[in-house]
């Protein structure tokens, strides 16, 4: 029995090893019976990137040229509700006790009378609507009103938050929610803020075959996202391979650290130590960093990166090069435009299904959309 077990772990070792760097999935999609309509395929993708204290909106055309389109200041409700979501105790649960999926179910009962009435769901998606009708306008100012059907939103990870409320918000400024079949709930900043870098994303997304083979293809980056908002700090570390998967293996969020408060004393001191302390989470030397939000541009927060990078690498856990990476664009929108990335792709290329070549026939691309890539 036990030279059995021993022939069992070694051919499951052996597995791993045979699939490693190959898509999870082992055969072809099924070929699609119908094709995406050219209007959808050829629409802009649009990002929301909904942050603790502001809102930013961006552009993907077809040229691949992106546009930053700007930025809302959040209101205080909307402040609030982020940092209690943050709490993973204020995740909903449904199915511990008897008592919970009674009031689960008036809860969705409520939601849908809600909705029928025209009205927010629920209070939180009064609050994350007002938010993102704000950014609505700014694309339509930019697109012609509307024009615009759906968008791909991205947010922090806040355990408490339901996917259904983002979608709830969107559907009641007149928006569809875009959601890549890559993601679970919801896209993480980091996830967005990766793909804004232009990592862990395939040439052509409309070959889903070919396209997962590049990813499993791709180097796994050991990542530490940093990023500095008027509410909060937090640093988060990851590492990943192909932009649509991302996991936290270690994460702080202090909301008593943000940049509100630079003025108290030995604040940049305490950043420090929450970089040093987060970094030391990785397994292998960090290669890769990201930074986000209003104060990553500050020369401040930047030696304060630049000390934390020195003493990690010290403790033999980094490498000096990947800080000039990191500053590409600029971190107040790289997340919107991570997340307008994954709109196009989300709107030109079925999740579950492969197009035939017909599909392409009527689809050149319109040169007559012109961005800047940069600036508005």
């Amino acid at each position: 029995m036990i030279g059995y077990h021993y022939h069992l772990l070694a051919l499951l070792l052996l597995a791993v090893v045979v699939t490693a760097g190959r898509r999870h999935r082992f055969e072809p999609l099924p070929e699609c019976s119908e094709c995406i309509s050219r209007e959808d395929a050829l629409a802009p993708g649009i990002g929301f990137d909904l942050t603790d204290s502001c809102g930013t909106a961006a552009i993907r055309y077809n040229n691949k040229s992106v546009v930053n389109l700007g930025k809302v200041e959040a209101n205080q409700e909307y402040i609030e509700l982020v940092e209690r979501l943050s709490d993973p105790s204020t995740k909903l649960s449904c199915h511990s006790t008897t008592w919970e999926e009674i009031h689960c179910s008036y809860l969705r009962q409520k939601r849908r009378l809600n909705k029928l009435r025209g009205r927010p769901a629920t209070r939180d998606v009064g609050i994350l609507a007002n938010l993102m009708s704000q950014l609505h306008t700014l694309v339509d100012a930019h697109l012609g009103a509307g024009t615009t059907k759906s968008v791909l939103p991205t947010m922090p990870n806040l355990p408490g938050l339901e996917q259904e409320d983002l979608q709830d918000a969107l559907q009641h400024i007149g928006l569809r929610a875009l959601v890549t079949h890559k993601h679970g709930r919801y896209v993480w900043e980091t996830s967005a803020a990766f793909a804004g870098m232009g990592f862990g994303l395939c040439a052509h997304p409309e070959d889903c075959d070919a396209c997962e083979d590049e990813e499993a293809d791709m180097p796994f980056r050991h990542t530490l996202a940093l990023s500095l908002t008027n509410r909060s700090f937090s640093a988060a570390y990851t590492h990943m391979q192909s932009a649509f998967r991302s996991s936290h293996e270690a994460e702080s969020v202090r909301f008593e650290l943000g940049l509100e408060k630079q003025g108290e004393e030995t604040y940049w001191e305490r950043l420090r130590e929450v970089i040093v302390d987060v970094g030391q989470e990785t397994e292998r030397p960090l290669d890769t960093l990201l930074l986000l939000g209003e104060g990553a541009g500050l020369p401040e927060f930047a030696r304060t990166v630049q000390d934390a990078l020195t003493r990690l690498l010290e403790l033999n856990i980094g490498s000096e090069v990947n800080i000039r990476l990191s500053r590409q664009g600029d971190p107040l929108y790289i997340a919107a435009r991570g997340a307008a990335d994954f709109a196009k792709r989300a709107q030109s290329s079925p999740p579950n299904c492969r197009e035939p070549a017909r599909c392409f026939k009527d689809r050149e691309i319109d040169d007559s959309q012109e961005a800047l890539s940069d600036e508005l």
